[in-house]
């Protein structure tokens, strides 16, 4: 059962390549492969299967994925490059540029909107 090949469909990227390897191989080894199909790096990526994260050093036959086909859904964890935008905010009084990071809540971003035109207008 260790060599069988294991054909799993990564989904939740945009490119959702279809990798066939042994069920003996480790996490890494199918995120590298994965890196060559979505050119997504190793690092960033994180793998589910059945809503359990798989880490690098564990074997795919670990997860007890035994069908011949799975899918393991993937996502990305963003650079904190990535993370960062500038964003523009204006009312008929003023107009503030922001730096916000992506995974801000929307909440704190409204709260930090309030305070800087709350300022601003004093």
């Amino acid at each position: 059962m260790d060599n069988e090949m294991i054909t799993l469909t990564i989904i939740g990227a945009e490119i959702k390549p279809v990798i066939t390897l042994p069920s003996s191989s480790p996490i890494r080894q199918l995120k590298r492969l994965i890196m060559e199909h979505t050119g997504v790096p190793v690092e960033r990526q994180h793998l589910l299967y059945d809503n359990i994260r798989l880490t690098d050093d564990s074997l795919i036959i670990n997860h007890h994925i035994h069908e011949a086909t799975a899918e393991v859904f993937m996502s990305v964890v963003l650079s904190p490059e990535d993370r960062i935008i500038n964003i523009t905010v204006s009312n008929e009084y003023c107009k503030v540029d922001l730096i916000v990071d992506k995974v801000d809540k929307v909440i704190e971003l409204k709260k930090t909107i309030g305070e800087v035109f709350f300022h601003s207008s004093q």
